[in-house]
């Protein structure tokens, strides 16, 4: 299980290397490449320590993370489709490739993610 976490957390910390670096060359403004608006499905307990090693990854190449988390798997796209976030991550390309015929959306891939099991368990 050890061995799990660390690929996963070695996963993100590639991911989020990717994703800062494609978002480099965009025309934001000077004061606001400092910052990354990071859609995302809500954090758990698997979750929210990648993210913090993210975060922490990113604040020492001079990159502040700011999750925003949603709750309805359509929302992040909605939320980068119309610039209120600067990527998001929580999708495989089928998905976004749906979500845009259904949409006319015009997301890409940036790069890979870390998707979480969705944990719909029956008592436990």
């Amino acid at each position: 299980m050890k061995l799990k976490k660390l690929f996963g957390l070695a996963s993100v910390a590639l991911a989020s290397t990717v994703l800062l670096t494609a978002c480099g060359g965009s025309s934001k403004s000077a004061s606001d490449d400092s910052k990354l608006k990071v859609g995302i499905m809500t954090l758990d307990d698997a979750t929210e320590p990648l993210w913090d090693k993210v975060k922490e990854l990113a604040k020492d190449k001079g990159v502040e993370i700011e999750l925003v988390e949603f709750t309805d798997y359509n929302q992040p796209n909605e939320a980068l489709q119309n610039g209120e976030v600067d990527v998001n991550a929580f999708q495989h390309k089928y998905f976004l490739n749906n979500w845009n015929s259904e949409n006319k959306g015009t997301l890409v891939e940036a790069a890979d993610t870390l998707l979480s099991p969705i944990r719909i368990f029956s008592g436990t």
